[in-house]
């Protein structure tokens, strides 16, 4: 590709060559910048370590995380984390806001729609009147937050710090504690297990209903089919078919689950009807416990069928976010 390049000192075996945008970008800061840290990993306690260094000596810099897919920038001023960025769909601004119940889908697709060239999400949203700037600062930090959690879930890649940090390329001056999301983000990579994951939903007992607010199942519902919209926005138009079809097979013939799934009609977009949620005041016994076992069954058959047509981040991603969502029911602690 062709362009202006700057050599990045080798790691390893591996050459690295980093893509300078245009002349104004060298001419302002590529001249001046240098490679203060540099290194490989093979687990997210190393790279916590490093972070950590960087932290404990108060570094200034930008911090490039390379993990094959997954790319990565950290923002750090005198060891502190001001924000970040990566490649995954799960740890952008406004997906992270319609996790976290701030806006819906389909405010987030009508603002990302209008949003201009060089226009800020966060700063849409307070001039529209979606959110008020304490909301948008609360969702930023909740994003910089999962980015560094992002990063200690890579298993292998290769790092580099340059320094001076370039200020105007920071996307928000959040300052958070970086000692406390390290020590956050070890705590959940301890609990993980072999799978890799923080929140395993196949490995865990459903919430008690006597231990869930009065609307939990409408919102347990919602999450699951929130689930199921980005999971079959995520695939291709022909797997999206194909998967339509297991969908509805699994619903007609699952026979553990058949009283929760009776009569229920699915969607174009892969999510369930309402009559889910009819079905569930008939059912005997816990009624909130089977439809968290039945949802849950119900969305690891899908990632199952789906196969590599389903990008292992989107799938790991879908249960985070589930499970967070889960957890966050009043009561449910």
């Amino acid at each position: 590709m062709p362009g202006l390049w700057k050599l990045v000192p080798e790691i390893g075996r591996l050459m690295l060559l980093e893509r300078v945008v245009d002349n104004r970008d060298h001419a302002r800061i590529g001249r001046d910048r240098e490679v203060v840290l540099a290194g490989v990993f093979d687990s997210g306690a190393q790279l916590a370590g490093v972070l950590d260094y960087v932290r404990m000596a108060r570094l200034d810099g930008c911090m490039q995380i390379d993990s094959g897919e997954v790319k990565a920038t950290l923002y750090l001023r005198r060891g502190v984390y001001l924000s970040g960025r990566t490649n995954l769909r799960g740890d952008r601004l406004g997906e992270v806001l319609v996790w976290a119940g701030m806006i819906t889908s389909a405010q987030l697709d009508e603002l990302v729609e209008d949003l201009s060239d060089g226009a800020r999400l966060g700063n849409m949203m307070v001039t529209r009147g979606r959110l008020t700037t304490a909301q948008v600062y609360e969702g930023l930090r909740r994003q910089a937050e999962d980015i560094v959690y992002s990063v200690l879930r890579l298993d292998h890649g290769s790092y580099y710090m340059t320094a001076p940090l370039d200020m105007t390329a920071v996307p928000a001056m959040l300052r958070l504690d970086l000692k406390g999301l390290l020590m956050e983000g070890v705590r959940r990579l301890d609990e993980a297990g072999p799978s890799g994951t923080d929140h395993e939903l196949r490995q865990r007992k459903p919430i008690p209903g006597d231990r869930l607010p009065a609307d939990a199942a409408e919102r347990i519902f919602d999450t699951y089919n929130e689930a199921l919209r980005k999971l079959f926005g995520s695939v291709d138009s022909g797997a999206s078919a194909s998967l339509l079809g297991e969908l509805i097979g699994f619903i007609e013939n699952n026979e553990a689950y058949a009283e929760l799934f009776s009569g229920v009609e699915v969607m174009t977009d892969g999510t369930l009807g309402i009559e889910v949620l009819e079905n569930v005041h008939q059912l005997r016994g816990d009624r909130l416990a089977t439809l968290q076992l039945g949802l849950n069954e119900m969305l690891f058959f899908l990632m199952f069928a789906a196969g590599d047509a389903l990008d292992p981040k989107v799938e790991q991603v879908l249960q985070w976010r589930v499970a967070e969502v889960l957890e966050g029911l009043p009561g449910a602690g």
